[in-house]
């Protein structure tokens, strides 16, 4: 879904395809407030937010060892931007901010 605002860096905005001085006065303050939800996002946008908020299982999980054969790290790979991770210490994607599910990452002890 597209924007039906625009707004300037100095806070001048509009209607992108109506004039804003034509609209009618019961209808401006629900504009002004499309306006503000708009520049949290667009509907698009926010759904694309909360689908990376639900935690995923990384790609390619494997547990890192010391010398002496104890875990210390699990690394893994992000599903969507095939970041490389460090599932010990991470909550989210440091590249495209998805949620991780850390599940193997707690078990560093063998």
């Amino acid at each position: 879904m597209e924007k039906f605002t625009w707004q300037k860096p100095d806070g001048e905005w509009g209607l992108y395809t109506y004039d804003i001085k034509e609209v009618p006065k019961a209808l401006y303050g629900a504009i002004c407030k499309l306006k503000d939800y708009e520049k949290i996002g667009t509907v698009g946008e926010c759904l694309e937010a909360v689908e990376k908020q639900k935690p995923e299982k990384p790609l390619n999980e494997a547990k890192v060892k010391t010398f002496n054969g104890k875990a210390f790290a699990v690394t893994g790979t992000c599903p969507v931007c095939n970041s490389k991770l460090v599932l010990s210490t991470l909550e989210y994607c440091y590249i495209c901010g998805l949620a991780i599910d850390r599940g193997v990452a707690d078990e560093t002890s063998t």
